[in-house]
């Protein structure tokens, strides 16, 4: 028997765990209703690893998901965890489905939320590393997630997946507190959710991410025969819009052997660019963190560091050597010193995240 744990967020999950090597099935019950979960940790994590949720689709066995998606393979190379729901029974259109995601009411979307405690809880992940990715009607989820909380999920890699859009509600109930950066992948030959629905889930986000409307296209992409990456960037807040279409394929994930192309690896290479805070995406090309280049002078003295040549900054980190953050400042003004205490003698770094880049400096402090 494994151990008893429990969590409290928008209810009480009360948890039992079956440790099978490095992943984990729970069983639970939030709200009154009884779920299940895997957690899969690889070895060697960091202190603050990011979280990615891998959703199944309709109708399908998560338990197979996990190990058929190839995550846990990204995971044990890129120190992430990964959580594999099981989605709830749904009432949908007036028939009974087994383990679909419910976008009519909040029950999915609470137990999202609570997994997100317990892996901060359980593993201190990364609260500005969150990301979603899925399958089919787990694409659409993970959609529904950005829509509902683009101030939780710093960005989303849907496959053959759409932003679905209810007659009771308004538009898609996507909130535009933020962009979020998405990397959409489909068959062209797709028969069970059409290419065309693909396509008009990308034009949404485009248009709500504000970015370019014409995009860089590639043919043969990584020396695909049928992959082909649509590029539409930079959007507003350095975000991208990024489509993988694949000529021929039905309703599949992305895989080596079928097309050339791994859905896990792509989806992963692209997520991880993005954080909530900077909201600053890496060069595509090189994967190589975006740089500025300003004029930037930095001095501490008596308890404040004054900055001088900085204009338009999005966030500010102070963080010594072993990266503990000592301070943190939203849109700082100029010309204001930011005050962080007395600090003890020794080599501090200052990151400073900008429309345009970032930039790292460091702080001696005598």
């Amino acid at each position: 028997m494994g151990k008893k744990h429990s969590i409290t967020l928008l209810g009480v999950m009360l948890v039992m765990g079956v440790s099978i090597a490095q992943q984990t099935k729970y069983t639970g019950t939030i709200n009154n209703l009884s779920r299940e979960w895997i957690f899969y940790v690889p070895q060697n994590l960091p202190e603050s690893p990011p979280l990615v949720f891998c959703l199944q689709g309709c109708c399908s066995d998560y338990n197979m998901w996990a190990s058929s998606s190839g995550y846990n393979k990204v995971a044990d190379t890129a120190k992430i965890v990964v959580c594999y729901p099981r989605a709830i029974n749904t009432n949908y259109g007036g028939q009974i489905n087994d383990r679909d995601w419910d976008i009519t009411e909040d029950r999915d979307l609470d137990f999202i939320l609570a997994l997100i405690d317990t892996a901060v809880k359980k593993y201190n992940v990364d609260q500005n590393r969150i990301y979603a990715t899925g399958f089919s009607y787990g694409g659409c989820f993970s959609n529904y997630l950005a829509c509902r909380y683009p101030d939780i999920f710093a960005a989303i890699a849907p496959s053959a997946g759409y932003v679905m859009t209810l007659p009771h509600q308004e538009r898609t109930n996507c909130s535009d507190s933020r962009p979020v950066p998405l990397l959409h992948m489909h068959g062209t030959s797709d028969r069970v959710v059409e290419y065309r629905w693909g396509v008009m889930s990308v034009e949404l986000w485009v248009d709500m991410n504000e970015c370019p409307k014409s995009p860089e296209v590639t043919e043969h992409y990584k020396g695909s025969a049928t992959v082909k990456m649509e590029y539409y960037g930079p959007c507003k807040d350095n975000t991208e819009v990024i489509f993988l279409s694949a000529q021929g394929m039905d309703h599949a994930w992305m895989s080596e052997s079928q097309v050339g192309v791994s859905a896990a690896v792509e989806s992963w290479n692209f997520m991880s660019k993005y954080s909530l805070e900077p909201p600053v995406a890496a060069d595509r090309k090189t994967s190589k963190p975006a740089t500025m280049s300003m004029s930037l002078t930095a001095r501490y003295h008596a308890g404040t560091i004054s900055l001088h040549g900085l204009n338009e900054a999005l966030h500010i980190r102070l963080v010594d050597m072993n990266g503990r953050e000592l301070g943190a400042w939203r849109r700082p003004d100029g010309s204001c010193p930011l005050s962080t205490g007395r600090l003890n003698r020794g080599i501090y770094l200052l990151l400073v995240y900008h429309t345009k880049g970032s930039v790292v400096m460091r702080i001696l402090v005598t």
